[in-house]
């Protein structure tokens, strides 16, 4: 007798999984917004002599008219402080104060000196008597500006220098005026008193002018 073995046919189905890997559900935009910050501070206030133009005027000296030697009486010359070449210009970049601007002499203590010795005075601009020597400033004078109105501006007070006072020659109001400006002003007018007995020669005097925020 043959046996037979039956084998059975036995299919195991084994589960295997299968995963796909596919791009996430979030898609790149078409524009990213952003933002770019910048700060702008006031500047310092200052002083210089310009042209017509705004350039800076390096140098700047203005004359006296002449006169003649005198044994009987002083002499009176006249003069202009400022042109419109040379203008004395105040820069006031965007600060909230007002400023003055004022004229004295470098040296208050030494005046009018011959041209190559500066450290010897020959006649006064401040002398107390006109006798001594007087140098006048006159009230006014031509202002503009280059940027700003002209709100709050006022020109030169005038008078006539005593001691180591200065005198105002630009002003401008602080509840007033702009912030950011930038003026000018020339033309104003110079009066020196000198000495009767004055030798005959070439003089200068060394002048500076200062503005002071207020």
């Amino acid at each position: 007798m043959i046996k037979k073995n039956k084998i059975a046919a036995i299919l195991t189905v084994v589960g295997v999984s299968v995963v796909v890997a596919g791009a996430p559900g979030v898609y790149a935009q078409s524009t990213a917004d952003s933002k770019l910050t910048q700060t702008i501070s006031a500047g310092t206030i200052n002083t210089n002599f310009t042209d017509a133009s705004g350039a800076t005027v390096s140098s700047p000296s203005f004359a006296m008219s002449p006169a003649t030697v005198s044994t009987t009486g002083n002499m009176t010359t006249t003069g202009t402080y400022g042109s419109d070449t040379q203008r004395a210009t105040v820069d006031k970049p965007g600060l909230s104060s007002g400023f003055t601007l004022s004229l004295a002499a470098a040296n208050p203590s030494i005046g009018w000196y011959r041209d190559g010795a500066p450290s010897v005075s020959v006649y006064k601009h401040n002398g107390s008597t006109e006798s001594e020597g007087q140098l006048t400033v006159g009230s006014g004078g031509t202002l503009g500006q280059y940027t700003g109105s002209d709100t709050g501006i006022t020109g030169s007070v005038g008078g006539t220098f005593s001691g180591t006072t200065p005198i105002t020659i630009m002003a401008g109001a602080s509840a007033t005026m702009d912030s950011v400006w930038r003026g000018y002003v020339h033309g104003i007018s110079l009066t020196q008193v000198i000495p009767k007995g004055t030798p005959a020669g070439s003089y200068s005097i060394d002048l500076v002018q200062t503005v002071t925020s207020v």
